[in-house]
C-alpha cells in the first residue's frame, strides 16, 4: 500500500467517525442505544484512528522489487555479484549471512552515482531492494552470481517481490498488510 492510498482511507474512516460520533451523542441523549456498546464502537474506532497513522506504507508505487537470501555453508572468501538490469553490487569477504547481506544494504543505501535509485533493507539473512525509479521494472533482470568459493552449500536465492511486495512493509511495521487490511475492513464495518 502506498502513502496516498492509505491516507484516503484514514479520512475516510475520520470523517465517518466525526458522523458517528455525533449521531451515537445524539442517540445517548434521548437514550435510544445501547450505551456500553457505542462507548465500546467509539473507543475502538479511535484506536483504529490511530493505528493507521502509525503504520509506515510505501511512499510512493513501487517499480521493483526482490529478496535475496544468502545461505553460507563455510567461512572460506566469496564473492557475490548481485546485478539488476545493467547495475551491479558485489560483497567479497568471508562473513556469515546475516554479515553480508547487512554489507549490501549499506553498499546499496549509500550508492548514489547510479542511474537508479535503490533502497535495501534486511533481516536476518535475507536482502530486500526496492525502488520506485520509473526507469525500473519488475521484468529487470536480476542475478545473484557467487563466484571464488566452490562449495554448492552456499547459494543466494533471488524471489521477485512484484506480488509480494507487502513482505517489505511487514519488515517496518508492527502489523501485517494483510492485518491493516483487516483493520480498516473492521473500520468500516463498525461505520455502517
Amino acid at each position: 500500500m502506498i502513502s496516498e492510498d492509505l491516507n484516503k482511507h484514514i479520512h475516510n474512516i475520520q470523517f465517518k467517525y466525526a458522523d458517528f460520533t455525533n449521531s451515537t451523542l445524539n442517540a445517548l441523549e434521548y437514550d435510544k442505544c445501547s450505551k456500553q456498546d457505542k462507548i465500546d464502537n467509539s473507543r475502538i474506532l479511535s484506536s483504529y484512528i490511530r493505528l493507521l497513522w502509525c503504520y509506515e506504507p510505501f511512499a510512493q508505487k513501487v517499480t521493483y522489487a526482490s529478496s535475496f537470501k544468502v545461505f553460507r555453508a563455510d567461512s572460506d572468501p566469496i564473492t557475490i555479484t548481485i546485478t539488476i538490469g545493467a547495475q551491479a553490487f558485489v560483497y567479497t569477504g568471508s562473513s556469515d549471512a546475516e554479515t553480508i547481506v547487512t554489507t549490501l544494504k549499506g553498499l546499496i543505501n549509500s550508492t548514489t552515482e547510479t542511474p537508479i535509485d535503490y533502497v535495501a533493507d534486511c533481516t536476518a539473512n535475507t536482502l530486500y531492494i526496492w525502488t520506485y525509479d520509473a526507469a525500473a521494472s519488475f521484468a529487470d533482470v536480476t542475478t545473484a552470481v557467487i563466484t571464488i568459493n566452490t562449495n554448492l552449500d552456499n547459494t543466494v536465492t533471488v524471489t521477485n517481490l512484484e506480488n509480494n511486495t507487502s513482505e517489505i512493509l511487514n519488515l517496518f511495521n508492527c502489523l501485517t498488510s494483510e492485518q491493516l487490511c483487516s483493520v480498516i475492513n473492521s473500520a468500516y464495518e463498525i461505520l455502517h
